[in-house]
């Protein structure tokens, strides 16, 4: 592994270790996951996110909707758990 050395503004810096103390990791391991998570290909840009929001909001506009209870219910077949025995 390959040591980095970054500068970083005090308010930067405390926020990370704020963020780490709230996780209970160490801030080398939340900066890597940080840097990690940016890098990800497979994560949807922001521009991506609003284009599928605004996607959305036309469909729901234009009635093309489907009943919530319908859409739940499909995610629970697709991903099972034991949410519902807790």
């Amino acid at each position: 592994m390959v040591e980095f050395t970054l500068k970083l503004p005090d308010e930067v810096l405390s926020r990370l270790e704020s963020e780490a103390k709230r996780q209970q990791i160490p801030v080398n391991d939340l900066v890597r996951e940080v840097i990690e998570t940016y890098l990800d290909e497979d994560e949807p840009t922001k521009e991506e996110l609003l284009a599928d929001l605004r996607q959305s909001m036309i469909d729901a506009i234009a009635g093309r909707t489907r009943p919530a209870d319908e859409v739940i219910e499909e995610l629970r077949q697709k991903y099972p758990t034991n949410a519902d025995n807790r």
